[in-house]
């Protein structure tokens, strides 16, 4: 869905009068300037409750120079005002901040201090964000591309062959799938936090951390009821904030898939930790993980022990909420 914001821009304030009539005859309106902005989320099934953007300038200072919140749909011109020149444009959608917090920013630097919390976070209204350049004039345009912040765990497909094992035949039950260690706060401008800010579901499923969540299917879901030899598609799609740091240590642990189900009337956990393998650098902001998971014996009775197993195969490639080719994972 792409929604186009005519804007036109100036000293924190906004208007809804013809761009032409903001001219003045003293000196320093003679400088104020017009472009077109046009916001795109290029994604079909997300929903801009709220949009908020800023003007900055390009000098040592980097000053904000007009600021505005646009709600509902957007159907209408919209017009701002700003001095001439090269500007900065950032916009944030679907945030989880009022308009008053916005306006108590000075400079670009502040903008970095803006967080997002997994907790708050809707699947058809996420927190997106973007920026562009443009020099402020009448024929100019901005194009931002708003990025979605959270990046996406998905399950696509998932069976058991339990063939040549005592237990041959046998089913998972009861399953479900969740996130492990999940970092719930990221930046909404910035994304230089390697290490997780505020963690959830340290090495096991908290049902008290679930139940801070506005969305808990965000981290956790349940599976279909038997798994078996036939792959089944249940198309789960969990989410989280990034978490790319180097170590892994107290305080800074990987992200995990974990299935969890019953084998003959026991617990068991499949995890598996989310893009470490080799060289790989964990889960990075807008990207996206798929998973098609062959479970072929039993599993850890530890939630937080990744999968050790010499017939573990993967493939990947790392796009941005987009389909890609998947994970193979056999456990």
């Amino acid at each position: 869905m792409g929604i186009s914001v005519l804007a036109l821009t100036p000293a924190l304030s906004c208007s809804k009068t013809d761009p032409e009539q903001t001219q003045g005859t003293d000196e320093k309106d003679k400088v104020i300037k017009t472009f077109s902005l046009a916001i795109d989320t290029g994604m079909g099934n997300v929903l801009i409750e709220t949009l908020d953007i800023l003007v900055f300038g390009t000098d040592s200072l980097q000053r904000l120079e007009a600021y505005q919140r646009f709600e509902g749909p957007l159907t209408e011109k919209i017009y701002l005002a700003s001095t001439a020149g090269d500007k900065q444009v950032f916009a944030c959608a679907n945030s989880q901040y009022e308009s008053g917090d916005w306006m108590k920013v000075h400079s670009v630097s502040g903008l970095y201090d803006f967080t997002y919390e997994l907790e708050s976070e809707r699947r058809d209204h996420p927190v997106m964000s973007g920026q562009a350049s443009v020099s402020a004039g009448i024929d100019s345009c901005a194009v931002i591309s708003l990025k979605r912040l959270t990046s996406e765990i998905m399950l696509n497909s998932i069976n058991c062959d339990f063939r040549g094992k005592p237990y041959e035949g046998e089913k998972i039950m009861d399953g479900r799938i969740y996130l492990i260690n999940v970092n719930t706060q990221g930046r909404i401008f910035n994304d230089s936090d390697k290490n997780p800010s505020k963690l959830a579901n340290v090495g096991i499923l908290n049902e008290r951390d679930i139940f801070k969540f506005s969305e808990p299917a965000l981290i956790m879901q349940d599976l279909p009821s038997e798994i078996g030899e036939e792959r089944l598609f249940p198309d789960i799609h969990l989410c989280c904030c990034p978490n790319h740091g180097t170590e892994e240590g107290f305080g800074s642990p990987y992200t995990r898939l974990v299935i969890e189900g019953k084998v003959q009337g026991e617990t068991y956990y499949w995890a598996e930790t989310i893009n470490r393998d080799g060289d790989e650098n964990g889960i990075t902001g807008s990207g996206k993980y798929v998973y098609n998971l062959t479970i072929r014996r039993k599993g850890s009775r530890d939630p937080d022990c990744p999968a050790s197993i010499t017939d573990t195969e993967f493939t990947f490639s790392e796009k941005e909420w987009e389909e890609q080719e998947p994970y193979i994972v056999s456990f």
